[in-house]
């Protein structure tokens, strides 16, 4: 499936490159070495800049017990005071990896050493071996470290991870982490080195929609100092999304202690771009300091599978504080439509029903299984209509089902079948068969051809399908018209009676 990137970016800020990086000045901060509910192998490893400058980590590599694996880092740039998130694959986390590469954590245990592009050492955690400190591969919950002060290689300084963030496995299962976020451990500890911009995360309820869906997106911040409003444009395609409805989130209002005013709606009305804004209300010009939701938004998924779509942050967007704006880092977020593909069914097959004037169809499932089946009949005009929907796997035409039966002896009569799964219908399957348990001409089911049938006959003759009072079985040709044709029928199968 095709996922579109488009880069994060800072605003406002100075980049200062710090080439030469001294020890602690990047730190491994979370490990996921049991993986995820998804996939135990998708494993992935967040480092944390303690400083104020960002670092060019082009050529940083993380030795793994001696030299057994090296992960290098090709490329990519942590920024200040900011996070950078290694995966084992893109698919690991809903969240856009900082950088991708082939992860293999024992689960009893590593040592990892964080080294520059010089080969100087900046970090190391469990360098001796043996089992992790943390972490817990039962319920994948991560290692993460108490504080990023803390330069010691000792267990004292991890923890267990104890309340995810929303982030979302390959799965959609929440992870038992904290990817691009303070640690669930970490106190609030004097000394301790605090993030000075504001990261905001686009996280959708699950990256791999189906058409049809409704995609749920929800937005957070991070590191958040003294926020008192903010002002963002969402960029996506309305091709494959369409906007529904947004709703403000708890992080401004503080859990309902302040009043706050907030806006959503489509740039002049029109879709793939939408405006938002929420701003603190009353006289005490006072922000919010800390981690959570600004709002949610929800989509409906109109794309076709395997349509994708970027959801990304305009440059017009901004968090302010009551006097500046803030230097912000803003993520963003791909969702790609499923392919969803349901199989056709197997083996259609029809029959003459157990009674007569029925026609009975009947096959077998696809291999990968359907949610249900659709029947359809062809008309006189060559036109496929819809006769049924059912969950089994036969189906019988009579007059009991509606725009189907009235069956008449000697026409071909035409059906197709498909199977449906996920809301995607399958390829046609079609077959055919001819009720031969009667005589064609017997437009009352007497079982013989007399005048009961002409006086029936001239009571319709001339009328088409579209008039009211129409009766199908008149209309022996299954032309849609009762004519001379109709007439002829009767003529050729005069004074005949049905022998069983």
């Amino acid at each position: 499936m095709a996922l579109l990137l488009v880069a994060n970016f800072v605003v406002p800020g100075s980049i200062a490159w710090a080439e030469n990086a001294q020890p602690g000045a990047v730190v491994i901060n979370e490990v996921a070495w049991a993986g995820t509910v998804g996939s135990s192998t998708d494993e992935w490893i967040e480092l944390y800049n303690t400083t104020a400058s960002d670092i060019n980590l082009a050529g940083w590599m993380i030795d793994d017990d001696n030299g057994d694996m090296q992960y290098v880092v090709n490329a990519g740039t942590i920024a200040a005071h900011s996070y950078f998130l290694i995966e084992d694959v893109e698919e690991a986390t809903n969240l856009p990896a900082d950088f991708v590469v082939g992860l293999s954590l024992a689960n009893t245990g590593d040592g990892l050493v964080l080294k520059d592009a010089l080969g100087n050492v900046i970090d190391s955690v469990n360098a001796a071996g043996g089992a992790w400190y943390a972490g817990n591969a039962a319920n994948k919950n991560t290692m993460e470290r108490i504080s990023s002060a803390d330069l010691q290689d000792h267990a004292a300084n991890w923890g267990t991870n104890t309340a995810g963030n929303g982030v979302l496995d390959r799965g959609g299962n929440a992870i038992n982490g904290t990817p691009r976020e303070a640690n669930s451990v970490t106190p609030v500890v004097p000394g301790d080195p605090a993030p000075q911009k504001a990261i905001v995360t686009l996280l959708p309820s699950t990256a791999t929609p189906k058409a049809g869906d409704e995609l749920q997106l929800a937005v957070k911040v991070g590191g958040g100092v003294n926020v008192f409003s903010y002002g963002l444009d969402f960029v996506y395609d309305p091709a494959v999304l369409e906007y529904v409805s947004a709703e403000k989130g708890a992080f401004l209002a503080d859990n309902g202690a302040a009043e706050t005013s907030f806006n959503a709606c489509l740039e002049n009305n029109i879709g793939g771009k939408l405006v938002m804004a929420e701003a603190r209300m009353g006289e005490n010009r006072i922000g919010v300091t800390g981690d959570g939701v600004l709002f949610n938004v929800k989509f409906r998924v109109i794309g076709a599978a395997g349509a994708a779509s970027n959801i990304s942050v305009g440059g017009e967007s901004f968090l302010a504080d009551p006097s500046n704006d803030l230097v912000s880092q803003f993520g963003n977020a791909q969702i790609s439509v499923e392919i969803v593909v349901a199989g056709p069914v197997i083996d259609l097959a029809a029959r003459e029903g157990d009674t007569r004037y029925e026609i009975a169809l009947s096959w077998n499932a696809p291999a990968d299984g359907s949610d249900k089946y659709k029947v359809f009949r062809k008309k006189f005009n060559g036109e496929y209509v819809e006769i049924s929907e059912t969950n089994n796997l036969s189906f019988i035409d009579s007059d009991a089902v509606l725009g189907g039966g009235k069956i008449v002896p000697g026409i071909n009569y035409e059906y197709r079948v498909k199977s449906v799964k996920n809301g995607i219908e399958s390829v046609n399957v079609d077959v055919s068969q001819i009720e031969t348990r009667g005589i064609k001409g017997d437009n009352n089911r007497t079982d013989r051809v007399d005048g009961r049938d002409l006086e029936n006959l001239a009571k319709h003759f001339a009328e088409t399908s579209a008039s009211v009072g129409y009766d199908a079985l008149v209309d022996t040709t299954y032309d849609g018209r009762i004519d001379g044709g109709d007439l002829i029928d009767i003529g050729a199968s005069w004074a005949l009676t049905y022998q069983e």
